[in-house]
Formats: structure tokens, sequence, C-alpha cells
């Protein structure tokens, strides 16, 4: 597509010898770029959701190293505006869990880079992963957000996030 062109030509242009003026300027469309896809994927994921076409593929996942990759790129955003980000997994959250870790990934940095971006600087970001109930193969486990930004209210929650309630899920099997 067009905008992977620019992404590919954007970090050609990064990576090049520039002034520093014009890797920055690199930098920003590279940046804008990559958000830009973001929000493409969203609208293309969401448009999935509605028409009750969105495929859930699991896979393994060491839960470890995919919260270390997420802290890892949030944590230097939050220091940039000086947020406290706080991180606590309960111990007994399995090592290893079946998820779909591509779209766990992108509800999780949604969440987290909203939470930086209304929460003020010098504000704090709690992010909480916990074992809600485990039977034989199966965990239930939450991931919560708690920012000290303006917040939604339940009205707006409500209005938010009612078109993703009692939406059937296409899931993928595993070959």
């Amino acid at each position: 597509t067009p905008l992977n062109a620019i992404l590919g030509f954007s970090d050609i242009l990064c990576n090049a010898e520039l002034s520093n003026k014009n890797k920055e300027y690199a930098q920003i469309i590279s940046k804008s770029a990559d958000s830009l896809l973001g929000i493409t994927n969203d609208i293309l994921d969401l448009s999935k959701i509605e028409s009750g076409n969105l495929s859930i593929v699991e896979e393994p996942v060491v839960l470890n190293d995919f919260i270390d990759q997420v802290i890892e790129l949030f944590s230097v955003k939050a220091k940039e505006k000086n947020i406290r980000f706080v991180f606590y997994m309960e111990p007994e959250v399995p090592f290893e869990v079946l998820c779909d870790s591509s779209k766990l990934r992108q509800v999780v940095s949604n969440l987290l880079s909203n939470a930086i971006k209304f929460t003020p600087e010098n504000g704090r970001i709690d992010f909480l992963i916990n074992l809600l109930e485990i039977n034989d193969d199966m965990a239930k486990i939450s991931f919560s957000i708690k920012d000290s930004g303006i917040g939604i209210s339940e009205d707006q929650k409500e209005f938010i996030f009612k078109p993703f309630l009692r939406r059937p899920f296409k899931k993928s099997s595993l070959a």
C-alpha cells in the first residue's frame, strides 16, 4: 500500500546521514505514518467487529515477555511527561497463555496510549494484571489501567463500549 512505502522510505531516511533538522523531519514523517497505520488497522478491526467477522487466533504467549515489551514502549512515553508508571502482575497469573497476542497488544496499547495522553504531567498510571479465575486449562485474567487523567463519565462509557458488547466472534483454530 502507499502507506507501507511511506513507512519504508521514512525508515530509510531516519537511518541515513542527515542534518539534525532533516533527521527530525524524517522521524516526524515516520511516527505520523506509523500512527496512521495504527488508525487504519483500528478502523478495519472495527468494521470486522460490526460485521461479526473478527477472527481470534489463539497462540501460545509467554505473558512476561509480552508485557515487558509493552511496558518498555510505554514507560518511555510516560517518563517524557514525568508520569509515574506503575506495573504489577499477580504471581498467580500463568506464565504462558493462549491468546490472540496482536489483539491483546492492540487493546492494551490503545488504553495505555490514552492514559498517557490524558494524564497530566506528574500524574500516575497503574497497570495491573490479576488472575480472576482458573479452571483446568482456562484462566480469566484482568488487565486494568487506572490513571489520574480526566476520566470518562459512565454515560460516555456506555456509549463508547456498547457496540462491543455481546458481539459474536469467529474463532480460528490452530493447525
